[in-house]
């Protein structure tokens, strides 16, 4: 589960206070082994399955909102992920190093929309 500081959300991420209620912004499906959870048994969005290639999750998904991974930084090599975005929420499929499935998470659209302020 990804939680949040309730200030911060609702500031569209821009106020660093970290004193608020906390509120759910997302909730992670891990693979077996993955950080050393066991693997979530139950549907995951689209059909994807972990195991599932890049190919096979855009065949059942299609094209991603937003794509990223392998840069590396602070000292390791960031996964591949896809982003498909739908409304009020999205679904991020990250994948291991062969191009599988080994995290899929669920994420409240607006924790990372940051809106232009009038």
């Amino acid at each position: 589960m990804a939680l949040d500081d309730e200030l911060y959300v609702r500031s569209n991420c821009t106020k660093f206070l970290k004193d608020g209620a906390l509120i759910i912004t997302g909730i992670h499906f891990y693979s077996e082994g993955y950080e050393g959870y066991h693997a979530y048994t139950g549907e995951l969005p689209g059909g994807v399955k972990f195991g599932d290639s890049k190919k096979i999750v855009r065949g059942k998904m299609g094209t991603p909102s937003k794509s990223g991974g392998g840069n590396k930084a602070v000292g390791k090599v960031w996964p591949y992920w896809d982003r498909y975005d739908y409304p009020g929420y999205s679904v991020f499929v990250q994948y291991d190093r062969k191009e599988r499935v080994d995290m899929v998470t669920l994420m409240w659209s607006e924790h990372h929309t940051v809106k232009n302020n009038p």
